[in-house]
């Protein structure tokens, strides 16, 4: 029987060298696909990490916010939260049987959907009910915050409402720049401010700590969503329109 003896025929130089060739081409490609693959390992592992710090950074700003209220008291009980204060900007007689309280942001656009008709309550009951409103600026409404500090500067030179009036009423205009805070000063000037006094106080420790510690309020009572609100103290479920808010005050009222 004849033997096979092809392998240990040896190779030319030049298939020797042909050889050479392939494998390092085998082994480029292995590297290559082997270095894809690590990569984009690395890539989604630095993502992750990103969107991690990103999660934890908003969540320890909230919580020192929250522990930090200047005017805050760690003990503060619910129904303390939900009367209203002397921080407060309340609109209505003083003696009004109803306390409507409103936690709201300035770039939400469901609260300005519902601001004409708290507008239109507090004129439809004039001695009935008063009206608090509290700044409760949403992180992902980042002109929130400043709208919040307009208001609250128009308040120090007494135009509180007229400011947050103003802010609603044009919320398009001024939520649809890059900065607004031109246009608050605009907004300023027209109802007659000082400038150099609104721009102090806009900027102003004060004006931040009152805007902290109506957010602080709402984080401990639960406040999660804009617009929320409290009629004596009780929360309002959901509200299709002004015959709902209507009938709450009535219903409050004994009516």
């Amino acid at each position: 029987m004849e033997e096979n003896n092809t392998e240990n025929v040896p190779l030319t130089r030049k298939e020797r060298r042909n050889l050479a060739r392939e494998e390092k081409r085998d082994f480029r490609r292995a590297s290559a696909k082997d270095g894809q693959a690590g990569q984009a390992k690395k890539l989604k592992n630095w993502i992750v990490g990103i969107l991690v710090v990103i999660v934890l950074f908003f969540a320890g700003y909230k919580f020192v916010k929250f522990i930090n209220t200047p005017t805050g008291d760690s003990q503060t009980t619910r129904a303390e939260v939900l009367s209203i204060n002397d921080t407060d900007w309340v609109k209505g007689r003083a003696d009004a049987r109803v306390s409507i309280i409103e936690y709201g942001d300035y770039e939400c656009p469901a609260c300005a959907i519902y601001y004409p008709l708290v507008k239109r309550l507090a004129e439809e009951f004039p001695d009935d009910i008063k009206v608090a409103y509290r700044d409760f600026p949403l992180p992902s409404h980042k002109k929130a915050l400043p709208a919040a500090r307009a208001a609250e500067a128009a308040g120090v030179q007494g135009k509180y409402w007229e400011m947050h009036n103003m802010l609603y009423e044009k919320q398009e205009e001024w939520s649809a720049l890059s900065n607004p805070k031109d246009k608050f000063v605009e907004y300023a000037l027209s109802l007659g401010l000082d400038k150099d006094k609104f721009l102090t106080d806009f900027d102003s420790k004060e004006v931040e700590d009152k805007i902290t510690s109506d957010e602080s309020g709402g984080y401990k009572i639960g406040i999660n969503a804009t617009p929320t609100f409290y009629i004596n103290g009780k929360k309002l479920g959901q509200i299709r329109g002004y015959d709902d808010m209507k009938k709450a005050v009535t219903d409050a009222l004994g009516n």
